[in-house]
């Protein structure tokens, strides 16, 4: 049998699982402080919104997986203490990363078939241009992420 790695197949333990989320949720913070900058400042490209919504996705995916170890809830809250219900907390900033990907899905421009529209060729050449987004485009985009980052500390 081989040595179980980091990468393999070994279930997440406690330990390491509070570790991976509150590393995830971390990550989930400071790309969403970075796209609201970006949506109240210069705008953002749609490539950007595209990508952090593929990461928040997969950021849920790994959360539901952590949150489903048993008792890891208990573990956590022991982390903490008892000021903080951290399975609240962790339930808050779930459905908050799961509502901002559901928010970009129905409000990123598509065609009538939902395909999503995006990116055109350059003027001269193969090579591709993403749709800018300005700041005043992306307004109703400004509170889904703070609702986001409220729930992060």
């Amino acid at each position: 049998m081989a040595f179980p790695s980091s990468s393999g197949s070994i279930p997440i333990t406690l330990e390491s699982g509070w570790e991976q989320a509150r590393v995830i949720a971390a990550t989930v913070k400071t790309q969403a402080q970075t796209m609201l900058a970006g949506a109240q400042g210069a705008g953002l490209s749609a490539d950007t919104i595209l990508q952090y919504t593929a990461y928040l996705d997969s950021a849920s995916t790994q959360l539901t997986q952590i949150a489903g170890i048993s008792g890891m809830a208990a573990y956590a809250q022991a982390q903490i203490g008892t000021s903080l219900d951290v399975a609240s907390a962790f339930n808050a900033m779930l459905s908050a990363i799961q509502s901002t990907v559901a928010w970009v899905r129905a409000n990123f421009p598509a065609d009538g078939s939902g395909n999503l529209l995006y990116t055109q060729f350059a003027p001269s050449g193969g090579s591709r241009v993403f749709t800018q987004f300005t700041a005043a485009q992306l307004t109703s985009f400004v509170p889904v992420l703070q609702a986001l980052l409220a729930t992060i500390n």
